[in-house]
């Protein structure tokens, strides 16, 4: 008699999100004649009905119904799946470098990228023309920055191993993350390391254990069930991407009515295989289904079905939890995502980005955010071995996201940009002439006017018809999200590089990209040969970006990993001291009445003189 929220927690039990009276009501039925299994069914489907309804989160493909979240039972035997998705890294193939000899000869990258008009344009020397050289498989030693005369900002690996071992050593170095005043720089105390190992030791166990135990299935002979609190929503997202990509636990076998044989020799395909070329690729027909042949495990399809959205989730979910511990946000972005060049507008792909929760309280409760301090990109594409042009257009998306992720804490200081402000296409009202006029009457239309007894309530709760929408004559919102002081978070003022991270994540993998990139090079791209470049020193023109290994979400060691590197990260970005130019504070305040609860009217800077953009068809 148990039912669930299917949208929110595939696994969560209805009596844990039941109210004091829901309660109250169930333990009296309980006591009750019989009919209280009938009465209760129907309060139960009453209750999951009203949840669902103000709280879906989930897929569209998840369906409430009376019972538990329609999971996979690994012990079942069924007819095996599709075969495995072959895993294929591009940025394996292609190895991007910088050439010293750039600035002398810059490249027009305006009209390079206008001639795309399709995907299958983008090739591989659009990409060199950025002068953007990458480096793979950085250890995080060396991507995760540091401060001369400061501790390490990246937890030790002894945290992690004490994590997983669940014991406290008193040997491990306490680094600065530990130290009694660190405070973050929204004046929030910051996790110490009690709480990394306590967060850590939900990631680290078996992905079979936790996938068992976020199931409430019993635990395997030999294993305590571990226990799942923070990262219990990360887990139900990732028991549905397990569903399409848990490779390591297949088990092949002819029904024979006896006992399956082991395992060992019939789980085809490894789930961390890396492959090196496309040579050594081909399409496994292992497991080719026959009328004896039969199946356990965690599959039910192969990665390339899986919903884009079970990647998004899972992903998001994680981080979530992360920028939580660090007084932060995750948020999907508000306007379509744009990387610019001069006035030509780039569509790149970005799902969500961490913010920064601001010191103010009042700016907090309007919903302020400060940053961006890091973003997340995920991308559905698994077809890189039978299509070449997939691969270029991976790394294109890979590399405009980071680089308007950069654009965008660039602006720190900068007047918000609002296209077509004291334009005269934004002030005069006009209409080119033409028999019936603007709707077709031939009198003409005149604008609204509430009545003269009409109450000022009333003249609020008045809706725009159609015809007022379209003789209002407003700017565009512009490509800058609203309600956003941008700032160039966690930047070392001391140095002009920018240090901008993000998070990469493709089938069931995720890696962190690091881009350190000159604020001229920024200006290059917004303004091209009219920014104010240095052509005898170069140091500008060649950014670079380092990237981790892939860390695999459904392997606890490398959950474990993943969650040392973005703890490093965010305590390097979030740590206080840092100096916040007067530019920024202007524009904090611009924002603050730009977004103010009373909205008074700002007039129109008569300096500003903003070049038309538009927007690329093709997107990244």
């Amino acid at each position: 008699m148990s039912g669930a929220i299917m949208g929110h927690d595939p696994m969560l039990n209805m009596t844990d999100v039941m109210s004091i009276s829901d309660r109250r009501l169930h333990k009296e039925m309980l006591h009750s004649n019989g009919a209280a299994s009938s009465s209760y069914t129907a309060m139960q489907c009453t209750h999951s009905a009203r949840y669902t309804s103000s709280m879906d989160f989930g897929p569209p493909e998840i369906k409430v119904t009376g019972g538990t979240a329609t999971s996979v039972d690994p012990e079942e035997e069924r007819l095996p799946p599709p075969d495995p998705t072959i895993l294929y890294f591009p940025q394996d193939e292609i190895k991007l470098k910088s050439n010293p000899n750039w600035a002398k000869r810059l490249p027009n990258l305006k009209r390079r990228f206008a001639s795309i008009t399709k995907p299958s344009d983008i090739k591989e020397h659009h990409l060199q023309a950025l002068n953007v050289s990458v480096e793979n498989e950085v250890e995080l030693d060396d991507l995760v920055p540091s401060i001369t005369g400061q501790p390490p900002y990246l937890p030790p690996k002894e945290w992690t191993q004490q994590a997983a071992t669940a014991r406290k050593s008193s040997a491990v170095q306490i680094p600065l993350t530990q130290h009694k005043h660190f405070m973050l720089g929204n004046d929030h105390k910051a996790p110490d390391m009690d709480a990394f190992v306590k967060y850590s030791r939900e990631l680290t166990c078996t992905t079979t254990d936790g996938l068992r135990a976020i199931g409430k299935r019993k635990p395997r002979p030999g294993h305590a069930a571990p226990n799942i609190t923070h990262f219990r929503d990360f887990w139900a997202r990732l028991e549905l991407l397990s569903q399409y990509w848990e490779t390591s636990s297949d088990h092949y076998y002819t029904s024979t009515g006896s006992a399956p044989p082991s395992p060992t020799h019939s789980k085809g395909l490894k789930r961390l295989s890396i492959f090196s070329s496309k040579d050594s690729l081909t399409e496994s027909n292992h497991h080719k289904t026959d009328p004896g042949r039969r199946y356990k495990g965690f599959r039910k399809s192969t990665g390339s079905k899986m919903p884009e959205s079970y990647r998004i989730d899972a992903v998001r979910s994680l981080v979530r939890t992360m920028a939580t511990l660090f007084q932060c946000q995750i948020t999907p972005p508000k306007r379509p995502p744009h990387l610019e060049i001069r006035t030509l507008m780039i569509p790149v792909t970005q799902t969500s980005v961490v913010w920064r929760t601001p010191a103010n309280k009042e700016k907090a409760k309007r919903g302020i955010l400060e940053g961006p301090v890091l973003a997340v990109q995920c991308r559905a594409e698994t077809g890189f071995v039978k299509d070449p042009q997939a691969v270029v257009l991976d790394v294109a998306r890979e590399l405009a996201g980071i680089l308007m992720l950069a654009q965008e804490r660039a602006r720190e200081g900068k007047p918000r940009e609002t296209p077509g402000v004291g334009e005269w296409y934004t002030t005069k009202p006009r209409w080119g002439g033409g028999p019936g006029g603007e709707f077709g009457e031939a009198e003409g239309n005149k604008d609204w006017r509430p009545p003269a007894s009409a109450s000022y309530y009333s003249a609020l709760a008045h809706k725009p018809t159609e015809e007022e929408l379209w003789k209002r004559l407003d700017p565009g919102k512009g490509p800058w999200e609203p309600k956003v002081t941008y700032l160039a978070v966690g930047k070392d003022r001391e140095v002009p590089e920018d240090k901008v991270f993000m998070l990469s994540s493709i089938y069931h993998h995720v890696s962190i990209m690091r881009l350190d990139v000159h604020p001229v090079y920024i200006e290059y791209l917004l303004h091209g040969q009219q920014a104010s470049l240095d052509r005898t020193n170069t140091s500008w023109s060649s950014p670079r970006i380092q990237r981790t290994r892939w860390y695999d979400l459904l392997s606890g060691e490398d959950r474990g990993e993943l969650f040392r590197a973005l703890w490093g990260i965010l305590s390097y970005q979030m740590r206080s001291g840092q100096a916040v130019s007067q530019g920024s504070d202007r524009h904090a305040s611009d924002t603050s009445q730009l977004f103010s609860l009373r909205r008074k009217s700002l007039a129109p800077k008569e300096s500003q003189n903003l070049t038309s953009q538009r927007s690329h068809s093709v997107a990244f």
